[in-house]
């Protein structure tokens, strides 16, 4: 996972699972996070997230001083936020709902 910080912004970008955000990961991204002058995180660099990602993006809502935009997330990213129950938290809208036919 690479993470960088570009007009109050956090791009993340690479792979996001349980395999890859380490402990010094993690403790890299919530200090970032807490930088005066973050107001969004966009996952959409992401190639793979699991619900590692989850806990990225509960640190971030957490420690970001100001009102957080949540931007980009994958597919498979926002319905672990919908089955955790986490989307009014997040401030995630609902998931397209598949086509009736």
């Amino acid at each position: 996972m690479h993470v960088s910080l570009h007009e109050g912004c956090l791009f993340l970008h690479g792979t996001a699972t349980v395999h890859t955000v380490t402990a010094s990961a993690y403790r890299q991204f919530a200090a970032l996070c807490a930088r005066s002058g973050v107001a969004a995180v966009d996952f959409g660099g992401l190639q793979q997230a699991d619900s590692a990602c989850v806990a990225l993006l509960l640190a971030a809502l957490r420690r970001c001083p100001a009102p957080l935009a949540v931007r980009g997330l994958p597919h498979g990213l926002r319905e672990l936020v919908h089955l955790y129950e986490l989307q009014d938290f997040a401030g995630v809208p609902p998931a397209a709902e598949p086509e009736k036919i």
